[in-house]
This record gives C-alpha cells, structure tokens and sequence, in this order.
C-alpha cells in the first residue's frame, strides 16, 4: 500500500483487485482539506439467460387496460403464442390491439397487432414479462415518414400482476435524437404512447387515464440486468449474448439519480432519448461504449412507488450494443 502525493492532497492507492473507471475527482465541502473521490466501476456478475417459457407464463392471456370495467368480457385481450409453422415449440408471442396504445390508428390499422419473435435480435426479454423489441440497427440520421408496425421502439414492463405498455414510432425517436446536444443532453420524446393493463383477476392500481398536476420525483434505480455481446466488437447477436446483473444503490450518475415529471396518480409511462459522449455523467454502459445513443423506456407507479426502465444502448454507427432492464425505487 503506498500514498500518492498530489498537488498537496492525497490519493489513496488501491490495490489491484479493484479497478476503477472514469475517475471522478471532487473536493468535499466538509473538510477544510479537499478530499479525492474516485467512483468505482459496477461490478457485474454473470447471470442466467432468462427463459422464453417462464417469460410467456408472465405474458400470454387475457389482459384488461385500467380505464375499463374487469365485469365487462368485451374488455379483455388476449396476449397469444405463436407455434412454428412445423409444429412443436413456440416461436413468439402476439401482442393485444395496436389501437389500445394508439387510439388515433384509422379503421383499418385499428386491429392490427403487433408479433414478436422470440428469434429476433432486436426483441429482448426476461423471465417476469418485461420485453424491449427495437432494431437491430437503427439510423438516428434517417426519417421513415410513414407510420408502419415494423418501424416501431416498444417496451412492456411488469410491475406486480400489472404492466405498462409503450410505443414509440421511429419517426418520433429521430425527432427528439435531432433535439440532442453533443453534451449529453436528454429529451423526452413527446408523442410517445402507453398504456396500462391488468390480469383481468387482480385490482387495478389507479385509473390510467385521470389527469393531474405533475411532480418531478427522484428516482432511485437499485438493480440491472444487462445483456451485451461478449466483445463489445462484436455485431449483435442475441444467441451468442451474455447477460449479467449488479446492484445499483451504491453508485450516483446520471442512470441512478434523476429528476423524472410524472403525474400524481395512476400509472406513468416516458419515453427519452439521451446521447452519450465523453463528457456524460458515468453510465451502465461506459465499458461498451464512449459515444453513442441511448433509448430509455420508463414505467413508474406511484401508489406503490416502484420503478421500471428498459435502456436500449446503440453506437455512433446505429449498431445496438446492448439491453438493460433496471428496476428502481422513488
């Protein structure tokens, strides 16, 4: 163990078996000699690929939105598997009504639903029914012009026996990825869409739909679960993936500690778009990425004060790097 001496303040030197990314350095106010804080690096442990069955056990079945009657069978919608055309295993699942989360689609559109693919890349799931499908590659430089399912940034995120469903056009994404600065600025993505659903068994939590003044809360994210390619090099490939966890609570940046604006009742879902450079807050994707773009899908209930976030991680090429589901506390 050594100290090392600089500009008259002291820097304890750690011992290998820590490691230490992105030094901050700051002087603390409560000491009339200034005292050097290094932020460590998350330490993330290995975890097990979430399974599709155990996943599907949480999704498929009836789901009722919050603003409608339980009593009432119209209600309900269904969340159903999709069999390989062969026979034999499940090959995804198909969402309830597209209408639901967007009440403007014409005539037409109103009963189109949306299919995920269990062996699409850019649908990531884990086992208590939360998803992000997005992607693969994604030009933040390119305007699609026209609304199309294919061309959509969508979460569902689980908390208790409800869930928030979210949408988000590509379109909108690119809007609000013009509206970024190159210092890491964060700007909500307005026209984003949600709703909120229950297992037609259970009480709903709040009314979806009532409206109140907003309040900004502090949110407090206490966990992630993360997937990434083994080699941050490496072109994503979901089956060839590592997924790894660590615990949050002991580490203040910019993903831990923010100001989010909800309302005061009822569920509360938000969309952002927020670029990385060098000089952003530390984020939980330092080690993968030092520029890039980050797409942040956020839950919140206020009854029960619980969190949820699906963070979509993309480079300066539009490549994804990575998927990490957080759940936190406000």
């Amino acid at each position: 163990m050594k100290l090392l001496v600089i500009s008259s303040l002291y820097l304890l030197v750690i011992p290998n078996a820590f490691s230490f990314t992105r030094l901050q350095i700051s002087t603390s106010t409560c000491s009339k000699r200034g005292v050097l804080h290094a932020t460590p690096a998350i330490e993330w442990k290995p975890f097990a690929q979430p399974r599709f069955d155990e996943f599907a056990s949480c999704t498929v079945g009836p789901w009722t939105t919050m603003s409608q009657s339980t009593s009432d069978a119209t209600s309900k919608y269904e969340v159903e598997e999709v069999m390989r055309s062969c026979g034999g295993a499940v090959q995804g699942i198909t969402e309830i009504p597209l209408h639901l989360v967007y009440s403007d689609l014409c005539e037409d559109e109103a009963e189109l639903r949306i299919y995920h693919n269990r062996a699409d890349g850019g649908f990531v799931y884990i086992n208590d029914g939360s998803y992000s499908a997005g992607p693969e590659q994604f030009d933040f430089d390119k305007k699609i012009g026209t609304f199309d399912t294919s061309n959509l940034f969508m979460a569902s995120l689980s908390i208790a026996k409800q869930r928030l469903w979210l949408s988000s056009s590509i379109d909108s994404i690119y809007e609000s990825h013009k509206q970024c600065g190159k210092d890491s600025s964060v700007v909500s993505v307005h026209d984003a869409s949600f709703v909120a659903l229950s297992r037609p068994s259970s009480d709903f939590l709040s009314d979806n739909h009532m409206k109140s003044h907003a309040d900004q809360v502090h949110v407090l994210w206490k966990s992630a679960l993360r997937v990434r390619m083994p080699n941050p090099t490496q072109s994503w490939s979901l089956a060839r993936a590592k997924w790894e966890t660590t615990a949050l609570n002991k580490h203040e940046n910019g993903d831990i500690q923010r100001k989010v604006e909800i309302p005061t009742k009822g569920f509360a879902g938000l969309t952002e778009v927020e670029v990385i450079s060098s000089k952003t807050s530390t984020t939980i994707f330092d080690d993968l990425v030092e520029e890039g773009v980050m797409i942040r899908m956020i839950a919140l209930c206020p009854q029960s004060t619980l969190a949820r976030s699906v963070v979509r991680c993309y480079d300066t090429e539009g490549q994804l790097k990575s998927v990490a589901f957080l759940e936190g506390v406000f």
